[in-house]
C-alpha cells in the first residue's frame, strides 16, 4: 500500500485491504485496480483516490469508518452549544437512521434528538449552512473543513427553559 493511503485511511477512519500486485491477474486485474469501499460486508461501490472520496462513498453507503488508526477522544459537551459539542474541521461518519436529508443547524439538531440513540450528532459544510444527521460518535479530520456537532453521550440534551 502506498504511504499516502495510510494517511487517507486514518482521515476517513477506514481499514484498507490490498491485493498484492503478483495476484492481480488471479482477480482479473490488468492495470491499476479500482478502489472499492465496503461497510459491514456490504459493497459500497468504487471510490475515488482521496480521504474525502472514501468518506463520501462510505457515508452514502450508511457507515462511517471502521478501524483505520487510533480512535479520537470523544469531546465533552459544551454548554454554549445547547449540549452539543462544536467540532470545527471534523466530521462524523454515516447517516443517522439512513437519513441523508440536508437541513440547517437547528433542524439538524431537532432531527438528531428525534432519532435518539441512532444519532451521534450532525455534520455541516464549512459555512454551516447545510447539515446532515450522523450516526457516528467518533470524530475524524475533515479534509474539506466541515464542522460537526457531537451529541452528548446521554442522548438528547435536556430541554432548556427559555429557547
Amino acid at each position: 500500500m502506498k504511504p499516502y493511503m495510510k494517511k487517507w485511511a486514518q482521515e476517513a477512519q477506514v481499514t484498507v485491504y490490498g491485493v498484492p500486485r503478483a495476484m492481480w491477474r488471479k482477480f482479473g486485474i490488468r492495470g491499476m485496480p479500482t478502489l472499492k469501499a465496503y461497510s459491514g460486508g456490504k459493497s459500497c461501490g468504487d471510490t475515488g483516490r482521496s480521504a474525502s472520496a472514501w468518506k463520501q462513498t462510505l457515508d452514502k453507503c450508511g457507515g462511517g469508518g471502521g478501524g483505520g488508526g487510533s480512535p479520537s477522544p470523544v469531546p465533552r459537551p459544551s454548554p454554549s452549544s445547547g449540549g452539543y459539542k462544536r467540532l470545527p474541521g471534523q466530521y462524523l461518519g454515516g447517516y443517522a437512521g439512513g437519513d441523508s436529508g440536508r437541513r440547517n443547524k437547528d433542524q439538524s439538531k431537532a432531527r438528531c434528538d428525534q432519532l435518539g440513540s441512532r444519532c451521534g450528532g450532525f455534520t455541516c459544510n464549512r459555512q454551516e449552512s447545510s447539515c446532515t444527521v450522523r450516526a457516528g460518535r467518533r470524530p475524524g479530520r475533515s479534509p474539506s473543513g466541515e464542522v460537526s456537532y457531537l451529541k452528548p453521550a446521554g442522548g438528547a440534551p435536556a430541554p432548556s427553559g427559555g429557547g
